[in-house]
């Protein structure tokens, strides 16, 4: 991951959010999982699978195809009480709108 400061990187937009920006050769599902990780204090293996949310290879082929092409996607999915948006420009933006544990409340 790019920019996985902790989980430091956080904006304000009448919400409490994690943003991160991942390598062109890691697997967005990979990102995500790891993002989340990061996010709810917990270790990948502690998370719901995202299988059971999304379709994990349809999701990487989208992000690979749009990277390869100069086209744009933006999905956008629910998993572990928190949204998840990731993008083709290889960001993902976690939204704590009603997570579990967020490091913004020092849940640490």
């Amino acid at each position: 991951m790019v920019s996985e400061q902790g989980c430091g990187n956080f904006i304000a937009d009448g919400g409490s959010a994690f943003v991160t920006e991942f390598d062109a050769d890691e697997p967005a599902v990979r990102a995500i999982s790891r993002s989340l990780a990061a996010v709810k204090g917990v270790s990948e293996t502690e998370l719901e699978p995202l299988y059971h949310r999304i379709e994990l290879d349809a999701l990487n082929r989208m992000i690979r195809h749009a990277n390869g092409r100069d086209g744009s996607v933006r999905v956008e999915f629910r998993v572990e009480k928190c949204t998840v948006h990731v993008t083709d420009k290889r960001v993902i933006r976690i939204r704590f709108d009603d997570c579990g544990r967020s490091v913004m409340n020092g849940d640490r």
